[in-house]
């Protein structure tokens, strides 16, 4: 299974979190009846997800020296 998932456990987890986020926003159909607030919510969740991923990797690669 490591083989398939490559890095830590929690990106993985973070990345199904916000994947489930926006696949129930389209499935509300709000990416035709509210698309502002539908784009909001992307970017938001994108955002949030490559400052998590950054943070991470910036403090294992502080660990590792």
């Amino acid at each position: 299974m490591n083989k398939l998932f490559k890095g830590p456990l929690s990106f993985w987890l973070i990345l199904l979190v916000s994947g489930l986020i926006i696949f129930s926003l389209g499935l509300k159909h709000l990416h035709v009846s509210y698309f502002n607030f539908f784009i909001t919510v992307i970017f938001i969740t994108s955002a949030f997800l490559l400052l998590y991923i950054l943070n991470k990797k910036k403090k294992n690669k502080a660990n590792d020296r």
